[in-house]
Parts: structure tokens; sequence; C-alpha cells
């Protein structure tokens, strides 16, 4: 027997899924496939200038395009030897960590809880988890704030250039971003103990795992990158 998803929902992009199945249930064959096409941005940047390409990669993925666009940005400061304020820097940080926020809050609330509770669209989520569905909607929308602030606007930034910003977000706009954080970081704790209470189930096998590491504290930004087991 053949099991055929065209399409798996709940996830960030597009994908299917089929496996062969014995009559006694042992499944023989599985695969997951992507189902997205060839998108070719390397194709378009060809004969492109230099600083158009930031701005272009940012286009690969609406979920999170800002370490597209920083990545272009700092790979070609490395390439011509620009170097940023410390400014630049911080900004740089604070627009990777809302982006951290924003994507890891759809990931988890949005698309993985449903499956720990079988759950099989977002108004039943919503209706069996209101104040935690309020809370994590409040979080994506302080991270996309910040990312409008410093970014210029929501999805695919464009104050982020070669060298720095095109435009420094305002002082007091980042006033009313910090006055918002305490609140925010009580949502967190309320989602936090939302996770906590699930029972995972038991599942290990031999991966190789990759992460950024700096040595001195959580890294995200211009870091390392190693297998685990290499912090030394």
């Amino acid at each position: 027997m053949k099991i055929t998803i065209p399409h798996i929902h709940k996830i960030e992009g597009e994908a299917g899924f089929w496996a062969k199945v014995t009559k006694t249930g042992k499944i023989e064959e599985l695969k997951f496939q992507t189902l997205l096409g060839l998108r070719q941005i390397e194709g378009i940047l060809i004969g492109r200038r230099y600083f158009e390409v930031p701005i272009v990669v940012s286009r690969i993925c609406g979920i999170c395009p800002v370490p597209h666009i920083l990545g272009a940005c700092t790979a070609i400061e490395n390439a011509l030897n620009v170097k940023v304020s410390e400014q630049t820097i911080l900004l740089r940080k604070l627009l990777l960590a809302a982006n951290i926020i924003h994507s890891h809050t759809l990931h988890l609330f949005f698309l993985s809880l449903p499956d720990f509770f079988n759950i099989e669209n977002d108004l039943e989520l919503l209706k069996k988890f209101k104040k935690e569905s309020k809370a994590a909607l409040r979080i994506r929308t302080l991270a996309l704030e910040i990312i409008k602030i410093v970014g210029g606007r929501a999805v695919h930034p464009i104050t982020p250039i070669i060298g720095g910003f095109t435009k420094i977000p305002e002082k007091e706009k980042l006033k009313e971003i910090l006055e918002k954080i305490p609140k925010t970081i009580e949502d967190a704790n309320l989602l936090l103990e939302t996770f906590k209470k699930i029972e995972y189930p038991e599942f290990e096998r031999e991966t190789l795992f990759a992460s950024v590491f700096n040595g001195k504290n959580y890294p995200y930004y211009l870091e390392k990158i190693i297998k685990i087991g290499e912090e030394k």
C-alpha cells in the first residue's frame, strides 16, 4: 500500500510525503519531498551591482528576510574590507533578535504546538489556548514592530545596507519598544510554562549538529561555525 500526503501543512515552505506500507503495517520506504521550484536567486544577481545584492536576497524568505539581507551586507563588507560602527553592529543584532523572536514564536506556537494536541487548524488552537494565543500574537507583533522601526518595514527590511543603515531609528520609537518589554517577558514565560507541560516522546538518533559559537554569550552575529563537541 502506498500512502501519499501531497501537501504537509503547518510547516514553513511546501512539501509532500509518501510511504510504502506492507499489509502488516511495516514501512518499507518513505520520502519527504520539497515541492518548491528552482528559485535561481544566484542567477538573478548575475550582472547586478554589488550594492543591489542585499535587497534582492532578502526576498529569499518572507519569514526570515533579516539574516538574508544582513548576511549579504556582511559578506560584501568582508570582501571589500569595510568596517562598520559599533552602533551599526548593535542595530543589526537588534534586528536579528527581533527576527528570531518573530520566527520562533510562529514556529513553536502556531506550527509545532497543535500537533501535540491533535489540533487541525488555527481556529481550534485559538479556542483551546485562548490566553496563550493572545500572548503569542503580542510577542510576534512587538518583534515585527522592532523590525519595522529598525529595518524600515516589517517584511523585507530596506534600511540595512553595506556599511550601515540608510536611516537610524528614532530614540523615542526605541523607548516605546523598551516600555513594552516587561509585558513581552511575561507573555514569553506564559508560553514557556505551556511547553513545559507537554509530554515529549522519547526520540534519539545520531546527528551531526552545527552551531555558531563565540565562547562568551549567546551568539548569532558574525560568529564561528562549529560542530557540537568542538566548543573548546
